[in-house]
């Protein structure tokens, strides 16, 4: 075996069909169908792959070496550098489902199901044991751009983090993470932090209430806001996935947190006993889509509050 890069050719057919009239001098009446060749240099053991996918949904293919690495590349092959690249338990298997754009990954204690997050599958958590203390928080390389440039360059943000000495630890290791990857890629990047010390810093400091003269904690106006938001999803889930928020069902909803309805997820847990389920434009996830939780009283079960403001609507008819 040459050490020389192996051609690996994805693409090697080119034929030429004449129509019968063979001897015509008339170009026009032949018909000439090409398949251009396509060139990938590989490494011997990425060659000898035991998996090669082809993703529909994002047209990439996803090359597994016996080793465990893995690569995803751009179908289309404009570059020969990977978009990005994992590192899986060489024994783990690999099938993706088409229909639904979800990649299986499965070893022999785990079972891990991705799908595309903006083109990128966060493959480098697949099949990580869970943890009650450490989570390892993957991100796409462009939302974690683009959450440092909005720290970086706002001052509200900078203010936030001053306060929040977990959540600054947190982007400190994220832009040393970051500054080891090449922009313009599909790769992702990890950090893995103390989950509870983290989500405890995830929140507004303050809730205000209904007499404070504002509808929404200061730090919900802030460009960064939604970024730590996301964060704190993303830490609540991986803490506690069975039950990812602090509530149950009880009447009237008695002790809910309203800026954990701040989730649409929270949110739309609290219509389980919606009255109005056969109206199809007011349907759960509708109503939580458009920021709205459920809070029967006493003067209507089908109560609903806004997230964000004091609005309340109770004893609501809709037309059919």
């Amino acid at each position: 075996m040459s050490s020389s890069a192996i051609r690996c050719v994805t693409a090697a057919l080119t034929d030429l069909v004449d129509c019968d009239n063979i001897s015509t001098s008339d170009v026009s009446a032949e018909r000439f169908i090409v398949v251009p060749i396509m060139e990938l240099p590989l490494s011997y053991s990425a060659l000898n792959s035991p998996e090669i996918l082809y993703l529909d949904g994002t047209n990439q293919i996803l090359l597994r070496c016996v080793n465990g690495l893995t690569m995803i590349f751009d179908a289309t092959f404009e570059s020969t550098s990977p978009l990005a690249t994992y590192r899986l338990n060489p024994n783990a298997r690999i099938v993706y489902n088409k229909h639904s754009g979800t990649l299986a990954v499965a070893d022999s204690k785990m079972l891990c199901f991705r799908q595309d997050y903006g083109g990128a599958f966060l493959l480098k958590t697949a099949l990580k044991r869970p943890s009650n203390k450490t989570v390892a928080v993957e991100l796409p390389l462009d939302e974690a751009t683009k959450f440092l440039q909005i720290i970086t360059n706002d001052t509200d943000s900078e203010n936030i983090l001053k306060q929040r000495p977990a959540l600054r630890k947190f982007t400190s290791q994220l832009r040393t993470a970051v500054a080891n990857l090449s922009a313009n890629t599909m790769e992702s990047v990890v950090v893995e932090a103390n989950g509870k010390e983290l989500l405890e810093q995830l929140r507004p400091l303050e809730t205000p209430g209904e007499n404070s003269g504002t509808e929404v904690p200061p730090e919900w106006m802030s460009f960064v806001w939604p970024y730590i938001s996301a964060l704190g999803e993303r830490v609540r889930l991986m803490l506690n996935p069975d039950h990812p928020y602090n509530f149950d069902y009880s009447p009237e909803w008695k002790g809910l947190n309203k800026d954990m309805m701040a989730s649409e997820a929270a949110r739309r847990l609290t219509f389980q006993n919606w009255p109005h389920m056969e109206y199809r434009w007011a349907l759960p996830y509708q109503m939580a889509e458009a920021g709205f939780y459920h809070q029967p009283n006493s003067a209507g079960d089908d109560r609903v509050l806004c997230f964000s403001c004091f609005v309340c609507l109770s004893q609501l008819y809709f037309y059919k």
